[in-house]
C-alpha cells in the first residue's frame, strides 16, 4: 500500500514545489492495446461511420498507437477521425509521432497528415449541421506539392483558414498549448529546440474541449463527394476507389497543466517557420 500511495504520489507532482498536475494521469505510452479503450472516438460519440481501416496499440507498431485512416478530412464542415479526452481550463498537450505514407516513404495523396486537435463538443450530437465546426489542428505529413509538411489549421463556425510550412521526416515532437483564449501550436525534431508554428487567438471556444489525435488523408476524393461535406460525413469512402495513403504512429501522448512558474510553458519567438 505505502508503494501504491508514492508511486501515485511521484505520477501527480510536476517540476516546481508544491505543484500538482491533475492532467497527469490522463497521458498514454501506448504499450498496452487495453488502453485503446480510454479513448473516446468522434464517430462513436456522434453517429457517423468509422473512417479508420487499422486503428490498434502495440500491435502494428510495438510501443505504439498505429492508425491508417479511410480516405477522410477535417476542413471546414468535413469531419474526420479523432480520439480525444476531454478537458477543462488550461492544457498542454505533446506527442511524438512518425507519420509515413503506407508504403513507409512520404504519403503522396494530397493532405494525408496527422497530429494534435483540439475541438469544441459538438452543438447538435448525430447532426453535423453547416456551420458549427469548431476546432484547432496542428498535424505533419503532406499536404500539397510532394514535400514534407506542417499543417496548422483554424476552423471557426465552419470556416476554416489553413497554413502549410515546411517540415522533417521522421519522428518528431508536436504540441498545443492553451491559455485562456491564447493556443500556442510547436514542434520539434530529435535534438532541435520548439519552434512556434502558430498562435491563435479564440475567445469563442468553451472550457471545456475535446483533446487528443487526429488523422486524415486525400483529399481529392474527400472533396469530390457527391453531395458536399454533409453526404462525405455521413458515407464511407473506401480505397479503391479512393487513395488512401497515410499511416501514423504515436509513440505516447502526454496531458498536463502549465506551471505557473512557467517552467512547463514554451516561449513565443517571432514566427520564422520551422527550422529542422
Amino acid at each position: 500500500m505505502r508503494q501504491l500511495i508514492l508511486t501515485l504520489a511521484g505520477a501527480l507532482l510536476a517540476t516546481g514545489p508544491g505543484y500538482a498536475d491533475d492532467l497527469a494521469w490522463m497521458s498514454d505510452n501506448f504499450d498496452h492495446p487495453a488502453s485503446l479503450a480510454n479513448w473516446q472516438r468522434h464517430h462513436a460519440l456522434y453517429g457517423f461511420p468509422d473512417q479508420v481501416a487499422v486503428l490498434d496499440v502495440d500491435q502494428s507498431t510495438p510501443g505504439a498507437l498505429h492508425v491508417e485512416p479511410q480516405v477522410s478530412t477535417w476542413f471546414e464542415n468535413y469531419c474526420g477521425p479523432f480520439l480525444f479526452k476531454e478537458i477543462a481550463g488550461d492544457f498542454i498537450v505533446t506527442t511524438r509521432i512518425h507519420v509515413t505514407g503506407l508504403d513507409g516513404g512520404l504519403p503522396q495523396s494530397e493532405f494525408s497528415l496527422a497530429g494534435l486537435m483540439v475541438k469544441a463538443p459538438d452543438q447538435t450530437p448525430g447532426v453535423w449541421s453547416t456551420g458549427e465546426a469548431d476546432w484547432i489542428f496542428l498535424s505533419t505529413g503532406m499536404g500539397t506539392g510532394g514535400q514534407p509538411q506542417f499543417e496548422t489549421k483554424d476552423t471557426n463556425d465552419g470556416q476554416s483558414e489553413l497554413i502549410l510550412s515546411p517540415a522533417p521526416t521522421g519522428w518528431l515532437r508536436l504540441r498545443i498549448q492553451r491559455d485562456g483564449t491564447t493556443f500556442t501550436l510547436s514542434a520539434r525534431a530529435a535534438g532541435q529546440p520548439w519552434q512556434v508554428l502558430r498562435i491563435i487567438e479564440r475567445t469563442d471556444l468553451p472550457e471545456t474541449l475535446q483533446v487528443g489525435m487526429t488523422t486524415y488523408t486525400d483529399w481529392p476524393t474527400a472533396s469530390a463527394y457527391p453531395g458536399g461535406p454533409l453526404a462525405f460525413n455521413a458515407a464511407l469512402v473506401q480505397s479503391p476507389p479512393g487513395n488512401r495513403d497515410l499511416a501514423a504512429r504515436y509513440d505516447w501522448i502526454r496531458f498536463r497543466r502549465p506551471n505557473g512558474d512557467n517552467t512547463n510553458q514554451i516561449p513565443a519567438p517571432a514566427l520564422n517557420g520551422f527550422q529542422p
